[in-house]
Order: C-alpha cells, then structure tokens, then sequence
C-alpha cells in the first residue's frame, strides 16, 4: 500500500524552489517550513488552476478598457462638432 504525501507536504515541495508570496500579506514563502505563513499565520493550501481563470480575466480587462477607450473617443468627437448659429428670427 502506497503512503500518500500530506497537503501540506505538497505545499512544502513546491514551494522550496518556487517565489510565492502569501497571498494576505505578501511575504515570501520560499522554502516555507509549514503550511501557515509566518509572517502573518494565514494557513496555506496548494491549489491547482486552469489557464482559462487567467486568461478570462485579461480578456476582460482588455475588453473594459476597449470599451472605456471608445466611450471617450465618442464623447471627444462629440465635443468637436461645430456648433451651428442660431437662425434669425423670420419675421416683418
């Protein structure tokens, strides 16, 4: 029967050659000893996600700030229209 290694053993082996910083207060957890961080005692967890989290996210923003781009070119072109003058009066 094969011995299953821990979460936090897992978290340990990665993080001993990788830079992660904690997600709460930004301390380095390289070569972490357990699974809190010790700068600030969030307990840690391994967590595995998907390319497409990161890739909906920029496509995203790329969207909004297309979007935010066209909203001032709009408001900027309006602002340039000339303004007409007002017509005269018609009368005797």
């Amino acid at each position: 029967m094969q011995c299953r290694e821990s979460d936090e053993e897992l978290l340990i082996q990665f993080l001993r050659t990788k830079t992660v910083r904690c997600p709460k207060c930004g301390y380095n957890l390289r070569d972490l000893a357990s699974g809190r961080c010790p700068e600030c005692g969030t307990e840690l967890e391994l967590e595995l996600r998907g390319r497409g989290d990161r890739v909906r996210r920029r496509i995203l923003m790329i969207t909004t700030i297309a979007a935010l781009l066209l909203m001032f070119l709009f408001q900027f072109l309006v602002l340039l229209e000339p303004v007409k003058p007002p017509m005269p009066p018609m009368g005797p």
